[in-house]
């Protein structure tokens, strides 16, 4: 695959999750005109961790759109520190700053800020048939010193104290909580956005 292959698709999950690039962008980590001169070609160097970071923004596995042998890649990027999965009861303290319990630590498949913990998903409500999905035992990665802007999956805390992964939707100064899943109805004020997921391990 070149590297306008690799550009085409990269157009393309864009197009089939519905979003915009503004939005992937934000979620990789980039500006959006950087990724806007990726799709139409003008950057004909892509970094291996500008790759990744568009793919796992993507809800893609890291390496979708990394080719070893690509004159493209100009960058090596070494694996990241893991992090602890944590259960939606011990999150509340984690990001206090207590010491808790941790189930395991799992490899983060991007960069990510001292604070980023993983949590298993439950339930079929962040579960879509087309973009990003979360099936139900999904692991997601996510990071709270990471700004979320409307579009990106969050870690989030609603009124009744129940943690939640939902995307983050604003409409007219307006902010809810949206399951992938459409049966399910949306969340709104208040809430509070934890931290925003940067990698998805969709569950088999």
């Amino acid at each position: 695959m070149d590297y306008d292959q690799i550009r085409q698709q990269i157009a393309a999950h864009i197009r089939e999750s519905g979003r915009s690039v503004r939005s992937v962008a934000h979620a990789a980590g980039m500006k959006q005109p950087t990724l806007q001169r990726v799709l139409s070609g003008e950057i004909r160097q892509t970094s291996l961790e500008n790759l990744r970071a568009i793919a796992v923004a993507l809800g893609k596995h890291p390496d979708t759109y990394v080719v070893t042998s690509s004159p493209s890649v100009t960058k090596r990027v070494d694996s990241y520190p893991a992090v602890p999965v944590l259960s939606a009861l011990s999150l509340p303290r984690w990001l206090a700053g207590e010491n808790v319990s941790k189930q395991e630590e799992l490899a983060c498949p991007t960069t990510h800020g001292d604070r980023t913990f993983a949590l298993r998903t439950t339930g079929d409500s962040m579960q879509s048939q087309s973009g990003i999905s979360c099936p139900a035992g999904s692991i997601v990665f996510a990071d709270p010193d990471r700004a979320a802007a409307s579009g990106d999956i969050v870690v989030a805390q609603i009124s009744s104290g129940e943690i939640v992964v939902k995307q983050l939707v604003e409409d007219a100064g307006r902010r809810f909580l949206r399951s992938l899943n459409s049966s399910y109805p949306l969340i709104g004020s208040p809430f509070q956005v934890l931290a925003r997921v940067i990698a998805v391990h969709q569950a088999v």
